[in-house]
């Protein structure tokens, strides 16, 4: 079982986002284990990064904080900088968030709140309880999480760029799995048609 750790500093965020149902469904997880909702951290901003995995995050695999109570305990900075060197999973939610995005090779998502609590959230959690490996991708997209990765791909291919990056790299190995340099927009193409009945077939 993978566990998921949310910190929200308001209580009533997720009851005026959830429908009854979802609420009772939220307390289930928790009473199993699969997680857990705190409304702060004790977090020493002087902490080290090595450190921080141990002593306040260690028994989880997944943590999703709030942004604004990173911004009202002034850990914005050191929270992104261990983003980066975690190999934990992280999701950053907000309603003043208008876009989502994805960062350390889809291994953080910033995302509005309405959003993080929501269907997605509940489909998320059965995956962690059932220990489906986390997919940040499968929690944004649900099954059709491939498809906004191939129509990237075919929109690079289409305007020429000749070399892919290290992050766009990693990407393509969690589609194909490996890159390969024959692959082509019209081989592509066949992916998202494919992808696409499949998702009409769900």
């Amino acid at each position: 079982m993978y566990k998921i750790l949310i910190v929200d500093d308001r209580v009533e965020r997720k009851k005026s986002l959830l429908d009854d149902n979802s609420i009772k469904a939220l307390d289930e997880f928790q009473k199993k284990g699969v997680v857990t909702f705190k409304t702060s951290l004790s977090i020493d901003s002087t902490l080290p990064l090595e450190k921080f995995n141990d002593k306040v995050i260690g028994e989880y695999h997944i943590v999703a904080i709030h942004r604004s109570w990173l911004s009202q305990n002034n850990l914005i900075n050191i929270f992104e900088e261990y983003i980066k060197v975690s190999k934990k999973f992280f999701i950053v939610f907000s309603g003043g968030t208008t876009t989502n995005g994805f960062s350390n090779n889809f291994r953080s998502l910033t995302i509005n709140a309405g959003k993080f609590y929501s269907s997605r959230l509940l489909s998320f959690l059965k995956d962690c309880e059932n220990d489906i490996a986390p997919s940040l991708l499968r929690f944004m997209y649900g099954n059709s999480w491939k498809l906004p990765l191939l129509l990237e791909y075919r929109n690079i291919l289409w305007s020429g760029q000749a070399k892919i990056n290290l992050e766009k790299e990693e990407q393509l190995k969690s589609l194909f799995g490996s890159v390969a340099e024959d692959i082509t927009a019209e081989y592509i193409d066949k992916q998202i048609e494919k992808e696409k009945l499949n998702f009409i077939l769900l």
